[in-house]
């Protein structure tokens, strides 16, 4: 279940934007709440919290970059998603993490992509990749996992938080991860397709900026399987 939460001042605008949302085919059950006061989100949102909010940024009493700055402090992992006629505030937006930055009229077609993409993000978030380490198991949030390294025997995973190094087949890791975006660029690495921001030479940047070396035989395919992948998940 994903729940998704609409605020915006003008009734006949969040009704629109949650209808426009449940016309399109996701794999997920959602539910959908449709606020025009932001204290009375607010309230709500501190009780449940929602997974996807959609801002309108200018409301009365106060600014829906005002609820988004609120709902950052109070939480890292809501998906804000602001929407305006004015485009002079999507540099504020971005200043409470905002995931995107919607201009009214909002199309039909961006809407759907933003959503599909925040979706697929949630979805990320709550599949786990299983490690042993000595005699425990540990969970790792796919969605945490940026790269994983492979030296002598030893399966070396580089998270969002911290390193991590275990032991085991790195065979084993690939086949378990292939599926969810996890490509073999080097035959000691693995990278999370999702966190590449750019490529530079034969050196994969991450968008943490941490960088990963790629195999100079595999750069073309590599490259194109990247491709594919965004292509995918456009």
């Amino acid at each position: 279940m994903i729940s998704i939460a609409i605020c915006d001042d003008s009734l006949q605008d969040a009704t629109r934007l949650r209808g426009v949302c449940e016309s399109f085919s996701s794999a997920c059950e959602i539910e959908y709440s449709v606020f025009t006061d932001a204290e009375e989100f607010l309230s709500k949102h501190q009780k449940a919290q929602f997974d996807i909010v959609f801002l309108d940024v200018e409301m009365p009493n106060q600014s829906g970059l005002d609820v988004g700055k609120k709902i950052r402090a109070a939480n890292n992992q809501t998906i804000i998603i602001f929407s305006t006629s004015y485009p002079q505030y999507a540099i504020d937006a971005y200043d409470c993490e905002a995931f995107h930055y919607l201009l009214k009229p909002i199309s039909e077609e961006k809407l759907e992509f933003t959503l599909k993409r925040a979706i697929k993000k949630i979805s990320l978030s709550r599949q786990y990749h299983c490690i042993k380490i000595h005699n425990t198991t540990r969970r790792l949030p796919l969605s945490d996992i940026y790269f994983i390294e492979y030296c002598r025997k030893h399966i070396i995973y580089h998270t969002k938080y911290d390193v991590i190094e275990t032991t085991g087949r790195f065979s084993d890791v690939i086949d378990a991860l292939h599926n969810h975006g996890f490509y073999q660029v080097h035959q000691g690495y693995i990278v999370n397709f999702d966190k590449v921001y750019d490529f530079k030479g034969y050196s994969i940047i991450l968008d943490d900026k941490r960088t990963v070396m790629m195999s100079v035989r595999k750069k073309k395919e590599v490259v194109l399987a990247y491709s594919k992948y965004v292509e995918d998940n456009l």
